[in-house]
């Protein structure tokens, strides 16, 4: 959530800024609603974001929570958001980061479904309206229309998320920067193994690690 627009004059009620990974750079008002960053409810007591399955803390670049699938998420720790990398992904559940590439076909994908849905839903339903001429037809086409464009979007979402792991790049790493990534989980882990703190010391690590190799 970027902005909120008056639909009758255009005017801007709220505009929110952020950095890269969902920081408040700039807000001109303040609690006026609650969803904010990648489109997460935003608490403003607690500054964390919830999405779905984890609360996102933007200041530290993290998930509250480990992932709950384990080291199957694809990344070596389990409390980072959309692989350190939120400028290319985009994590809208807590369970399963995405490109922007796949990001954009699911939603492709919805809205087309949502379009042909509604059609053909506003279809069938103004033609099993038809006993009552006109507002039976009306009705029907509305109603129709509404569950047509639900069905829709729904069923074009998935298909459009299957659609981009298909044709999307998904590997969030490079061949080089996953050797140096293999590379560095063996330097910490035998220099910052174990930790009393969550494994907080191996993490800071790693990321050290990686990005003096420019990863």
């Amino acid at each position: 959530m970027r902005l909120v627009a008056n639909s009758t004059d255009g005017s801007i009620a709220q505009r929110i800024d952020y950095d890269e990974f969902g920081n408040i750079t700039q807000d001109t008002n303040p609690g006026f609603q609650f969803f904010a960053f990648a489109g997460g409810v935003y608490d403003h007591h607690t500054k964390l974001t919830r999405f779905g399955a984890r609360d996102y803390d933007a200041f530290a670049g993290r998930w509250m929570a480990k992932d709950g699938v384990g080291f199957l998420g694809r990344s070596s720790n389990l409390f980072s958001y959309a692989f350190s990398d939120p400028v290319n992904y985009v994590d809208y559940n807590g369970m399963e980061p995405n490109s922007a590439c796949v990001a954009a076909c699911t939603a492709a994908g919805a809205g087309a479904g949502a379009l042909v849905g509604g059609a053909l839903g506003g279809a069938i339903g103004g033609a099993a309206g038809s006993p009552v001429p006109v507002l039976g037809n009306a009705a029907g086409a509305a109603s129709g229309g509404a569950l047509g464009a639900m069905g829709g979007a729904a069923a074009g979402g998935v298909l459009g998320n299957v659609a981009g792991n298909l044709l999307c790049p998904s590997n969030p790493l490079s061949k080089r920067c996953q050797e140096v990534q293999n590379e560095c989980i063996k330097e910490c882990s035998d220099t910052a193994l174990p930790t009393r703190d969550y494994g907080a010391s191996y993490f800071k690590c790693l990321r050290k690690c990686m990005e003096r190799h420019g990863c």
